[in-house]
């Protein structure tokens, strides 16, 4: 099934609905030309995909960074004693790896 039969099938719901994928996002407008979708039934139904996509990736976003932050004061002080946990891991793995092929040779 082709974009344009889909769209022909389908309508204004795939027009909203191809918003909210990336590779459709950019092939919907022109699949809709294409299947000669009227101007005035494709403009409410790509405006609705526009406008629910922005104000839910906007809120996402947002509560992203609420959570990040909060993960970040959690973690602060554990992933600073991780760090230095890896990095004394590291220096011993060296240290021990130069004796071995020291006494190799």
């Amino acid at each position: 099934m082709s974009s344009e039969q889909f769209l022909v099938r389908r309508g204004g719901p795939a027009i909203l609905i191809g918003r909210w994928v990336g590779v459709l996002r950019a092939m919907i407008p022109v699949a809709a030309g294409m299947a000669r979708m009227p101007l005035r039934r494709f403009i409410p139904w790509t405006t609705a995909g526009a406008a629910s996509w922005a104000v839910v990736c906007v809120l996402l976003g947002y509560r992203a960074h609420d959570g990040i932050k909060s993960i970040e004061r959690a973690l602060g002080r554990a992933g600073l004693i991780l760090l230095v946990a890896v990095i004394l891991t590291l220096l011993i793995a060296y240290q021990l790896r130069g004796r071995r092929r020291h006494r190799a040779s």
